[in-house]
Parts: structure tokens; sequence; C-alpha cells
């Protein structure tokens, strides 16, 4: 994957984001980030896989540079 890709493809998971964000403040049937996670986290299993996810997120982001 060339590198103008990988911006392509980060450019549309943050415009998602925001979206999901947005949504949520707007229209009160959208559950919001914090809710999701609470609602994933609330077995041990949901809590492994979130931190797993978000480590892997990390070492995407921060450490392979």
């Amino acid at each position: 994957m060339t590198r103008d890709t990988a911006f392509v493809i980060w450019g549309f998971v943050g415009a998602v984001f925001v979206g999901v964000v947005i949504a949520s403040i707007v229209d009160d049937r959208v559950p919001s980030l914090a809710d999701v996670l609470a609602f994933l986290t609330r077995t041990m299993v949901g809590f492994v896989l979130v931190m797993l996810g978000w480590l892997w997120l990390g070492w995407h982001l921060f450490v392979r540079r």
C-alpha cells in the first residue's frame, strides 16, 4: 500500500468518526462513542477486545514510523 492510499483510508476513517459524532449530537437515537464503548466493555471479553484494538491502532499510528 502506498503512502497516498494510506492517507485516503485514514481520511475516510476520520470522516466516518466525525460523522458518527455529529450524528450522535444531532439525533438522540444514534448512540455516542462513549455509549458504544461502555456497551462493548461491559464484559471482560469485550474489554480485552477493545484494549487489543486500541493497542493495534496505537502501534500502527505511533510506533511503526
